[in-house]
């Protein structure tokens, strides 16, 4: 055999390797966090852990995206910023900021509250509570663009977890019309309304309402698997910055473009139901 088949046989042995390495720990994580999800219990707004423990306090961001052009794979940036420590065996529900974008190409970026279990048998599991409340401002309620004689309007309200509005469009040779809200940090985007040709369109986006605890694991945990969580291929939802962009579509020309920036913060209260706890490995 010469030295470049060999070689690429040794190659192919280290990956199977990593592959095989990669999915030992993956399953240790799953049972891991399989069994202390199993341990909770969640009682009004407190949640019990099955022992006292050492807790951390802070965020976890996630990026992933596949990468490499002849051996792809897929990569996950994890990071995670601590906020304090305690040792407890509960945990004090709160409302606080959180933000998912999965795109149909996998990329991804998340950020979520957290308390790391320090210590023990769920080292290094994540408890992510997820409870959305909502105050949404707009920058404008009214948008307008225009090209010649033809043009495009929206009215945009807000409400407690939703945006709505119309969009109207008078046009003759431009295409019609189409509103997207963006995350113009993560890149998310999503259409929210488009009207072809000259015409009238409604429109509501509800924010996601279900409170959810996530179970993860802050080594292993793959921000894809949160589409199971938020019952959706593709997800774009939470607090932050976001834009409203209102787009005129005009053929063999430049679109015509306006917007505004959309503020979601967390509101005060707790949302209605039951937490679901999902694990997310």
């Amino acid at each position: 055999m010469e030295g470049g088949g060999a070689l690429f046989i040794v190659f192919i042995f280290i990956m199977l390797g990593i592959i095989l390495m990669d999915m030992e720990r993956e399953a240790k994580a799953r049972k891991k966090c399989t069994e202390l999800a199993s341990s909770i219990r969640i009682d009004g707004r407190t949640l019990f852990l099955p022992e006292k423990t050492r807790l951390l306090r802070g965020t976890l961001r996630m990026k992933g995206e596949w990468i490499g052009a002849k051996h792809r794979h897929y990569s996950v940036q994890r990071e995670l910023r601590t906020a304090g420590e305690f040792t407890s065996d509960r945990i004090e529900l709160e409302p606080e900021g959180f933000f998912v974008f999965i795109g149909e190409n996998d990329d991804a970026w998340v950020e979520l509250p957290v308390y790391v279990i320090a210590e023990g048998r769920f080292r290094d599991a994540l408890i992510s509570p997820v409870l959305p409340t909502y105050r949404i401002e707009a920058g404008e309620n009214s948008l307008g663009t225009s090209h010649n004689d033809e043009y495009a309007h929206l009215r945009l309200e807000t409400g407690r977890g939703t945006i709505s509005g119309r969009l109207y469009t008078s046009v003759a040779k431009c295409r019609g019309a189409r509103v997207e809200l963006i995350h113009p940090e993560s890149k998310g985007k999503e259409k929210l309304v488009e009207v072809r040709g000259s015409g009238e369109k409604d429109f509501e986006r509800r924010f996601w309402e279900k409170p959810l605890i996530l179970v993860m694991d802050r080594n292993v945990s793959d921000p894809r698997k949160l589409r199971e969580a938020f019952g959706a291929r593709r997800v774009l939802e939470g607090h932050g910055k976001y834009e409203v962009l209102l787009t005129m579509d005009v053929p063999l020309k430049q679109d015509e473009h306006a917007g505004t920036e959309l503020l979601i913060e967390p509101e005060e209260g707790f949302p209605e139901g039951s937490p679901e706890i999902n694990v997310v490995v």
